[in-house]
């Protein structure tokens, strides 16, 4: 992993909805190499696309989230 796919998963964590265009004109790389990026992180399990459903739409009435390192 190196600083143009530390800067695509920086970018993708303030907005999720981000596509692959769009990450490579912030970034000055081509969509294609941003595509291809992306691949290879999800296929090492670098990161991992999930939906987080809104729990109270849901009828639920807690919510908790934890994160372990």
């Amino acid at each position: 992993m190196d600083t143009l796919d530390r800067e695509i998963i920086q970018l993708l964590q303030v907005n999720r909805r981000l596509n692959n265009a769009e990450i490579a004109r912030a970034i000055s790389v081509s969509e294609g190499t941003v595509r291809r990026r992306l691949k290879r992180l999800r296929d090492d399990s670098v990161i991992k696309v999930v939906a987080v459903p809104d729990v109270e739409k849901m009828g639920k009435s807690v919510t908790a989230m934890i994160g372990l390192r």
